[in-house]
């Protein structure tokens, strides 16, 4: 190969490369500016007082957000292209500042309330930014789901999803027009409603909330002591996956978070 074909062909490669190089940072800014903190997260802070809870996070607005507990208690937040956020007071004296590093996670001090926070966000594990916060149609349920399904049942890490404990079980499940509800051995049960013929919400919350969008599902049930959020898919009529997020119903700096999925199968 002559030097001018030498020269050639190396020109082009490391324009190719320039090229690529270029692409790959245009993509990777392109991602990170499409950071969606929606969905539900394992909350910890420590300050004035110290505690752990399931946080709600869905969009208010253009770049807007609002964080919750499960009671619909929160503050909103702008969210930039680059992670940083900054709360919003909205009529308390609620101000504060962090950063989403990734999809899952996120950390900020904030003021609220007179008291100083420090906060750690980790999404629910298995979860994405799809999570249903609020229940947006109801449709009839598939009766041919109701009858006796083979089940796993998980009790998970909130932080980390790892399997803490397993059992098998048979579980009954019964398809009432909008409702399901999942039946276990001990004749506990969740009940749901159909927000799509393949997706299935759930969510009770004691005492009702002073904000009523954030209350229990009509249609949704459970016999736990606790409140519950949940979210079940199907496939095919042949598998169906429930995911649930229980907290106890205890004072914020007491309450205790589990999270349990379920694998059924027939």
């Amino acid at each position: 190969m002559t030097t001018r074909l030498r020269f050639l062909f190396s020109g082009r490669v490391l324009a190719a490369l320039s090229v690529l190089v270029l692409a790959a940072f245009a993509f990777l800014s392109e991602a990170r500016g499409r950071l969606d903190p929606s969905g539900i997260w394992f909350h910890s802070w420590t300050g004035s007082t110290a505690g752990t809870e399931w946080a709600l996070v869905h969009e208010v607005g253009d770049g807007r957000y609002r964080l919750s507990d499960v009671l619909g208690n929160g503050i909103s937040f702008d969210l930039d292209p680059d992670g940083a956020l900054r709360m919003v007071d909205e009529g308390q004296e609620g101000s504060g500042r962090g950063t989403q590093t990734s999809e899952n996670r996120a950390s900020f001090d904030w003021r609220n309330w007179g008291m100083a926070f420090s906060s750690t966000m980790q999404r629910a594990p298995h979860t994405d930014a799809s999570f249903p916060i609020f229940l947006e149609s109801l449709v009839s349920g598939d009766a041919g789901l109701t009858g006796s399904w083979n089940a796993i049942e998980q009790q998970l890490s909130p932080t980390t999803g790892a399997v803490l404990s397993e059992q098998s079980l048979t579980v009954e499940v019964r398809v009432s027009d909008a409702t399901i509800r999942f039946t276990r051995p001990d004749g506990g049960f969740d009940q749901g409603v159909f927000e799509a013929p393949d997706e299935v919400l759930l969510r009770v919350r004691e005492p009702a909330p002073s904000r009523p969008e954030y209350g229990s599902l009509p249609g949704s049930e459970t016999s736990r002591d606790m409140d519950v959020l949940g979210r079940a898919t199907l496939e095919d009529g042949a598998r169906i996956e429930l995911m649930l997020f229980l907290q106890t119903r205890a004072k914020v700096s007491d309450q205790i978070q589990y999270q349990l999925r379920y694998v059924l199968t027939r």
